[in-house]
């Protein structure tokens, strides 16, 4: 996924000339982009006042579709203030260390079951996707595409289960840039079933009206099989006409 879109560099470039300022921290996470955005974070962890600030919002704000990004990144920013110890792990995943997974029978990278032990780390790991992706440290050149993928997935399925106010929105976000940071919409479908959310429902089946359309039948066959992961009564109509 690349958040830095064309709104997004405007933004940033905004607020760093100072043509627009951001009222709260988390707006001033949501508006920068790379180097600014880790400039910006840094220096917001470092500050005593803005943390208790963060720490304000986080206790007296609700997680809503129209908010969810500037708490995920407020979030994230507190646990690094706090020290969370999965900040250094998401950086130094076992599964992504070609000693580790070149010894295994398939020699290729996966980091899922690691990931899942972390779930409650759900805000570092969306910041992670959101705005450090294209900053992380891989094995090799050559690896990159793999280890990618495997950290996506891994991430996006870690997500879904997490339980986090903030699960279903990010991965709506997910979808709505098209699976960007997939090789293919399959693991969010499958992140947006293990979230157990009927707020996943609309989402899962639109993506099964269009894959419909498009006749894309194994499309259809992931979607019906995350509603099934969605144990609500209201799902099995949809599973049915599937």
């Amino acid at each position: 996924m690349r958040s830095a879109n064309l709104c997004c560099v405007v933004a940033a470039w905004l607020l760093c000339t100072g043509t627009i300022s951001a009222d709260t921290p988390g707006e001033a996470l949501v508006l920068t982009e790379g180097a600014e955005y880790r400039m910006t974070r840094n220096e917001l962890v470092a500050d005593g006042r803005s943390v208790a600030e963060m720490r304000e919002a986080l206790a007296t704000t609700a997680y809503r579709a129209d908010n969810w990004l500037g708490l995920v990144l407020t979030e994230a920013a507190v646990m690094r203030a706090t020290g969370h110890g999965d900040v250094r792990r998401l950086r130094n995943l076992e599964g992504l260390d070609p000693a580790h997974y070149l010894l295994r029978r398939r020699p290729e990278p996966n980091v899922a079951r690691e990931l899942d032990r972390t779930r409650d780390s759900a805000p570092l790991m969306m910041e992670l996707l959101l705005k450090e992706l294209d900053g992380y440290r891989w094995s090799s050149a050559d690896a990159v595409p793999m280890e990618r993928r495997a950290l996506v997935r891994g991430l996006l399925l870690a997500i879904g289960r997490s339980g986090h106010p903030a699960s279903v929105f990010f991965l709506a976000h997910v979808v709505a840039e098209g699976c960007a940071c997939c090789t293919s919409c399959e693991p969010v479908i499958r992140a947006l079933g293990n979230t157990g959310s009927a707020a996943a429902v609309p989402i899962l089946v639109k993506m099964a009206t269009e894959a419909r359309k498009e006749n894309r039948v194994d499309r259809v066959a992931m979607v019906l099989l995350a509603l099934g992961r969605i144990r609500r009564e209201e799902v099995w109509p949809h599973i049915e006409a599937g």
